[in-house]
């Protein structure tokens, strides 16, 4: 299980968001991917599930959704990092969460304009509001694959790796027309290329689907994500 307890003293601003020091998390140190996708799935629905059932004003639930958004990234990122071998997070690295986070944060702030309307509606019945939330709440969670992808692929920009079409029935042109090809972590990272990452812009079928990954061209391991 990946060691995050590198991640204890990072201090970085996306906005006015701080990352805090890892003793401070909710989530644990040590969580591997799937943990911390778990438990961030299961916060972000109580959340919403709280305000929907509320009559409160926003801002204390959307700043709980924001923190949980900064832990999630942060720990996500780091594991990624840890994984590929790397040490102490570069001052590039740094930034690079620091701004994903940020972007985050702001879909988050779209996503409790869309929530007060839904709570406004009385048309709707509460089962259908609560799956509502339940769907946000897989929706960012899927978003922690890409995170944790480009963590690894920093931590190592130099290993190549081999696109590889994933078991979906259709592939993106993007996808498709990198299956195969050998190159630096890097050089994938420049061109935005990061397999199943959620609302990639680059990628033609935008991640969601995506089942592709980045292989070791020697052995055929299983590098991104």
């Amino acid at each position: 299980m990946t060691d995050l307890s590198m991640a204890d003293g990072f201090m970085i601003k996306p906005g006015e968001w701080q990352i805090a020091p890892a003793s401070l998390f909710e989530f644990s140190p040590g969580q591997g991917l799937d943990e911390i996708m778990a438990e961030y799935q299961d916060k972000l629905f109580v959340v919403m599930q709280d305000y929907l059932y509320s009559s409160d004003p926003v801002t204390a639930y959307r700043n709980e959704f924001n923190r949980y958004i900064n832990e999630a990234f942060t720990f996500s990122f780091v594991a990624g990092w840890a994984d590929a071998g790397a040490s102490a997070l570069t001052d590039e690295a740094q930034s690079v969460l620091s701004g994903l986070i940020a972007s985050e944060i702001q879909f988050a702030d779209s996503l409790f304009t869309q929530l007060k309307t839904l709570r406004e509606d009385d048309e709707i019945p509460m089962d259908d509001k609560m799956d509502a939330a339940h769907a946000h709440a897989e929706g960012y969670t899927q978003t922690l694959v890409g995170v944790y992808a480009e963590g690894k692929m920093m931590g190592e920009p130099n290993r190549d790796g081999k696109w590889e079409l994933g078991a979906t029935e259709q592939h993106c042109t993007t996808c498709a027309s990198l299956n195969g090809k050998t190159h630096p972590l890097s050089w994938y990272l420049d061109n935005g290329y990061i397999p199943q990452e959620a609302g990639s812009g680059t990628l033609e079928c935008g991640g969601w689907q995506c089942d592709c990954s980045i292989v070791d061209p020697k052995t055929g391991e299983q590098l991104i994500p």
